[in-house]
C-alpha cells in the first residue's frame, strides 16, 4: 500500500512539471509573438527564426538528444512556422 502511495505521488509530482513546462511554453510563445509582431519587419524576422529553428532541428536529430525530445522540438518547430 505504502508503495502504492509513493508512486501516485511521484505521477502527481510529474503531472505538474509537465503542466509547469505547458505553462511556461505558453508564455514565452505569446511573448515572442508579441515581440515578432511588434517590430519593424515581423515577416522577416519570422523567417530567419524559422530557418534556425530548422536548422536547429537537424542538429538535435544528429546528436544525443532523445527521440521524445527530437519528435516535440519538430512539433514546435512546425507550430511556429505556420
Amino acid at each position: 500500500m505504502n508503495d502504492n502511495n509513493e508512486i501516485l505521488q511521484k505521477l502527481k509530482k510529474l503531472e505538474m512539471e509537465v503542466e509547469f513546462l505547458r505553462a511556461r511554453n505558453d508564455v514565452l510563445a505569446i511573448a515572442l509573438d508579441h515581440v515578432i509582431n511588434r517590430s519593424i519587419d515581423p515577416l522577416t524576422i519570422r523567417d530567419q527564426i524559422g530557418k534556425r529553428l530548422f536548422a536547429t532541428s537537424a542538429q538535435a536529430n544528429a546528436s544525443l538528444f532523445s527521440e521524445e525530445y527530437v519528435t516535440a522540438f519538430d512539433a514546435a518547430v512546425q507550430r511556429f512556422s505556420k
